[in-house]
């Protein structure tokens, strides 16, 4: 059997790569599927959407990117990259709370454990469980010992 021409491998590599998907690692391109399934980035998304509940966190912590895309299924999609800046691992806990159109809260927000090692980046998702929710708040706090 003989080799394929590298001409047709790199035809095949370059066919391929809408399956993989970009390579930037942005949390937000598979949040709602594969690219080009409908899904519709949220133009108001920012760092607004993001409260540093601790503010002993604030100089520890630093936010990448904050943002939202509401998918194929209509839910609204939320994501945050934390980067933690300290020598030790941090213990956190973040919550999301999504608001309609009149900006009440849709949701109680349930606190989710989440380790950053030192020096290390993380990405959080969640999704609304109501297609009524249009904006969000991303709450993050130390992690509070067991009660």
């Amino acid at each position: 059997m003989r080799a394929a021409p590298a001409s047709l491998v790199m035809t095949m590599l370059l066919a391929a790569l809408p399956l993989i998907g970009p390579a930037s690692g942005d949390p937000s391109d598979d949040l709602a599927g594969a690219p080009n399934s409908g899904a519709t980035p949220d133009k108001d998304s920012d760092f607004n959407n993001i409260e540093i509940v601790d503010s002993a966190l604030e100089s520890k912590i630093a936010l990448v990117r904050v943002g939202s895309r509401r998918g194929s299924n209509n839910l609204l999609a939320v994501f945050a990259g934390l980067n933690n800046k300290t020598d030790r691992r941090l213990q956190l806990e973040i919550e999301t709370i999504y608001k309609d159109q009149a900006g009440n809260d849709l949701n109680t927000g349930s606190w989710i454990p989440i380790t950053l090692p030192p020096h290390e980046q993380q990405d959080y998702r969640s999704a609304a469980i109501s297609e009524a929710a249009v904006d969000f708040l991303i709450r993050v706090r130390r992690a509070h010992a067991a009660r």
